[in-house]
């Protein structure tokens, strides 16, 4: 597994320490990014069809139920990020089309009921938002972004407005969005940037966490 016993550190790095043989010298290795409970029931049942014991119905139907569960996660999250992508959006519009007072009052008696959270969430959507919007233009990356993450590690709020963090930002330019328009491609280009960022944040880079 991908953040197991490598210590968030892929094969192909590690040959580079020398925990593992590098294949020139004969070393195999293989690298998946997939969840545990998506994988581990695909691996013991093909070490049981090796050892020639055969896959039982009950076996079968757990590994599909487990996937669907995981595609269900996915999902899930994904429709929180959108949400609170989407809030964030319709408020920040509301926010620059409108005076102070307007605004608060739109706030108070529409968005927070609607929207069932507190005045501070809110106003972090709509920076997070803002923050999001300015770097990363693809509706798709934003969500997938947010989903993956839920902002840990994204943002930089420590003064002045919330902006992307450093290392965020040099996560993005080592890991540019997709420029397709199927979800799991980003969510897989989100996984990337995440483990740059978690790294950064393990080296003690700057603005990270924040």
């Amino acid at each position: 597994m991908y953040w197991g016993g490598l210590s968030g550190s892929p094969y192909s790095e590690a040959v580079s320490w020398g925990k593992f043989v590098p294949p020139a010298e004969g070393g195999k290795f293989g690298e998946v990014f997939v969840d545990a409970t998506v994988g581990l029931p695909l691996v013991v049942a093909a070490v049981l069809e090796r050892l020639g014991e055969p896959k039982s119905r009950s076996a079968a139907q757990q590994i599909e139920t487990n996937a669907e569960a995981a595609q269900s996660d996915i999902n899930s999250l994904r429709a929180r990020a959108k949400n609170r992508l989407a809030w964030g959006e319709r408020c920040a519009n509301k926010r620059d089309a409108s005076n102070k007072a307007v605004f608060s009052r739109w706030l108070n008696e529409v968005v927070l009921r609607q929207a069932g959270v507190s005045r501070a969430s809110i106003y972090r959507w709509m920076n997070e938002f803002d923050a999001l919007h300015r770097d990363i233009p693809s509706d798709l990356a934003r969500e997938a972004l947010l989903a993956v993450t839920d902002g840990r590690g994204l943002f930089n709020r420590s003064d002045g407005p919330v902006r992307l963090s450093g290392a965020a930002v040099d996560a993005l330019k080592k890991y540019p969005p997709p420029t397709t328009d199927i979800y799991d491609d980003y969510r897989n280009w989100a996984l990337e940037v995440d483990l740059c960022v978690e790294k950064a944040r393990r080296k003690g880079k700057g603005d990270v966490r924040k």
